[in-house]
């Protein structure tokens, strides 16, 4: 997996920063008050490199064994019913 350095500040000019998403999806993220935490100096952006390996941590996802999530989904089901017969009632 690809890692940052961690003391380096990236700017969302840097060709690293694509693996994340593009230039302006960066951009909208930052608007909207999501994606990587950044730093706002002198009217440059920059990324650390240690907030940038954080947030892609962040993103991993556990492969779920099969037989577990067809449990979860019988569950959640059975849940469903149980809420919708109880406000039928």
């Amino acid at each position: 997996m690809y890692r940052f350095e961690e003391d380096r500040l990236y700017r969302p000019t840097d060709s690293e920063l694509r693996i994340l998403a593009t230039r302006g999806t960066l951009a909208i993220w930052r608007h909207e008050g999501r994606g990587p935490k950044y730093v706002r100096l002198g009217g440059h952006v920059l990324y650390e490199g240690r907030d940038l390996n954080a947030y892609i941590d962040e993103r991993k996802i556990a492969p779920v064994d099969n037989r577990q999530a067809r449990n979860l989904a019988g569950v959640l089901d059975r849940r469903a019913g149980e809420r919708a017969d109880a406000v039928c009632a």
